[in-house]
C-alpha cells in the first residue's frame, strides 16, 4: 500500500494595469506598481499569503534597533553600549530544579533517579552540573523512552558541554 500527498499554493490573480497586454494579447500578469504611499505600508499576507516589505520590516522590528554610530561595542549585550561585560554563566542549580520538577510531573519516583530530598543542605562547592548529569544519566537508563531525559530538560548525553569544566 502506498500513498502520496502534495500541497501547492497559487496566489489569487492580481488586477492588471489598464492598457497593458502581454505579447499574446492576454492581460499582463504584472500588477501596476502602487503609487499610493499608504499602499506600501499595507499588509499583503491576508490577500496573497506572502508578506510585503512592510510586513517584513514590521516583523524584524528594525525600527527599534539602535543605529550604530561607533558607540556600540557589543551587539550581543542587553544594552549594546556595555563593553567588557564578560562571559555569561549557565545556572545549573536552576536547571536542576527544572529537571526535578519535570521528573515529578511525569510521575517518576524521585528516589529512582537519585534526586535529593527537598531542603537538603549542600556545601558551597557542590557541583550542580554533576548532580544534573547524574539525574540525566539515570533518566536515560530508567526508561525505554530514549528521549525521556531530554524531554525533562536534560542536555543530550553526547553534548560536548558535559565535558567542559565549569
Amino acid at each position: 500500500m502506498s500513498a502520496s500527498f502534495t500541497v501547492r499554493y497559487e496566489p489569487p490573480k492580481e488586477p492588471c494595469a489598464k492598457g497593458r497586454n502581454a505579447p499574446d494579447g492576454a492581460p499582463n500578469a504584472f500588477p501596476k506598481k502602487p503609487t499610493d504611499p499608504k499602499a506600501s505600508k499595507a499588509s499583503t499576507v491576508d490577500r496573497t499569503g506572502f508578506p510585503s516589505l512592510f510586513d517584513l520590516d514590521n516583523a524584524s522590528q528594525k525600527q527599534f534597533i539602535p543605529y550604530d554610530s561607533g558607540v556600540i561595542t557589543d551587539h550581543m549585550a542587553p544594552t549594546p553600549q556595555d563593553a567588557g561585560r564578560g562571559p555569561s554563566h549557565f545556572d545549573w542549580k536552576q536547571r536542576t530544579k527544572e529537571i526535578e520538577d519535570q521528573v515529578k510531573k511525569r510521575g517518576i519516583r524521585p528516589e529512582d533517579v537519585g534526586m535529593m530530598p527537598a531542603n537538603t543542605k549542600v556545601s558551597p562547592e557542590f557541583s550542580w552540573k554533576g548532580y544534573a548529569r547524574m539525574i540525566c544519566t539515570r533518566l536515560q537508563a530508567a526508561s525505554m523512552d530514549p528521549a525521556l531525559a531530554v524531554s525533562c530538560g536534560c542536555p543530550p548525553m553526547d553534548w560536548k558541554g558535559w565535558r567542559i569544566a565549569t
